[in-house]
């Protein structure tokens, strides 16, 4: 049987999520007991030192003059392209701050800046802010930067903490916790590297959840649950978004615990309107293995979303006693511009093959179809200058359907390339 060469021109938009979207800080809780990855400024003497953090963990205090650390990111090099940073992703930033550990020190100070840089690290803009700590214990403080100038290549963030009235001593400044850093992810705290629950509402079923791996938080023997509310308006979004200009992607990493590994997990996508109004809400579920799956799901097909409701639910399917349930990490959601560039030319060239593609763009996967057989052997990924990028054997559904994942791949316009009996 003949098999002929058919040739799609297909505008694919892929973020290349080689990209760390997760936090980009280093021991941002604490969880190595020292301030290694970090770079201490300390003008007035003194230095940090641990202290009593969330969860049971630890946490930096300062000294009572004022004390700082930074890092410094460099966004390139966690795999983000020149080409998607001037797109003016999302940035977050977060940190739990607290009062020294003893009674009376409500009025301990502490500070965060958030610089973003070019590439020469000349700054382009900041936030900064500092406030008394209070009396209520630990409490999450949270910000981001959107609609900011082109050609941001570096984060600088900084933070800093004194105890008030400097008194004489070595402890008795604020404590800090739980640094945040995330570039495009709208999730706060999606792994858990700072072996906490921070930025999250919990329901904890059996033992409670508990952390592995510097990024897996892992359930028990009955549901634990995960939720947290994004809100796009309060994102800079004003009004929410539509689907005519964008579509909204999720996607989270899972995997079971022995001896069994089929633990079950569950996410519940709700998306609400600017009036407060559920418009549409999906189910993904999953069956845990011993390596680590996905579960993604793209959304485009509505008029206004401002809100996004997340709920993860995991447990252990065995009901051992303590943390054997299922682990998830790597959770993430993210907006994509719906180009309209190349529409003409891309509805032809679908109608005359025949084929459909969705999601398009797509950041993570997509999939294929065809009303014929397509050949086995493979689909290849052509940029525009013809060069071959990527060549693929996908697993095919009854032969008329190809998913394809796109890993990697930096934002641009791409030929996809398939065959058919």
């Amino acid at each position: 049987m003949r098999t002929s060469l058919l040739l799609i021109v297909l505008l694919i938009s892929s973020l290349g999520h080689a990209q760390n979207l997760q936090n980009l800080l280093v021991n941002p809780g604490n969880n190595l007991g020292s301030t290694e990855g970090w770079t201490q400024d300390n003008p007035f003497g003194g230095s940090w030192f641990n202290s009593n953090g969330i969860n049971g963990g630890s946490a930096w205090a300062s000294s009572p003059v004022w004390n700082y650390k930074w890092q410094l990111i460099d966004l390139v090099a966690q795999g983000f392209t020149p080409a998607y940073l001037d797109s003016s992703p999302v940035i977050r930033f977060a940190q739990q701050y607290n009062k020294y550990e003893v009674p009376g020190m409500a009025n301990d100070q502490w500070s965060i800046t958030v610089a973003l840089l070019d590439e020469s690290q000349q700054e382009i803009t900041n936030y900064s802010y500092s406030d008394f700590c209070g009396a209520d214990g630990w409490q999450l403080f949270k910000g981001y930067f959107s609609s900011y100038p082109a050609g941001v290549r570096y984060v600088k963030f900084t933070h800093g903490g004194r105890e008030y009235g400097e008194s004489a001593g070595s402890a008795g400044g604020a404590s800090l916790d739980d640094s945040f850093l995330s570039v495009g992810n709208l999730v706060l705290y999606g792994s858990a590297n700072t072996a906490s629950l921070s930025g999250w509402d919990v329901v904890n079923g059996g033992d409670g959840w508990s952390f592995a791996g510097n990024s897996e938080f892992v359930s028990s023997y009955d549901e634990c649950k995960l939720s947290q509310q994004i809100d796009l308006t309060a994102l800079g979004y004003s009004g929410g978004v539509s689907g005519d200009d964008y579509s909204i992607n999720f996607a989270m990493d899972y995997r079971g615990v022995g001896p069994s590994f089929n633990d079950p997990v569950s996410v519940v996508l709700t998306f609400l309107n600017s009036n407060g109004d559920v418009v549409d809400a999906t189910t993904l579920n999953g069956v845990g293995a011993e390596a680590f799956q996905e579960l993604t799901f793209t959304y485009s097909d509505f008029a206004n979303v401002a809100e996004v409701l997340l709920d993860i639910s995991a447990q252990d399917i065995e009901y051992w006693l303590g943390n054997y349930g299922a682990k998830v990490s790597n959770i993430r959601l993210w907006l994509e511009s719906q180009s309209t560039d190349s529409t003409d030319e891309l509805e032809a060239s679908l109608n005359e093959s025949n084929a459909v593609l969705f999601p398009n763009p797509s950041a993570s996967k997509f999939t294929l179809k065809c009303d014929q057989d397509m050949d086995r052997r493979a689909i290849e990924i052509r940029s525009l200058d013809g060069r071959l990028v990527r060549k693929v054997s996908p697993d095919f559904v009854n032969g008329k359907a190809a998913t394809i994942d796109l890993s990697g791949l930096t934002s641009g316009t791409f030929y996809i390339t398939y065959f058919v009996d």
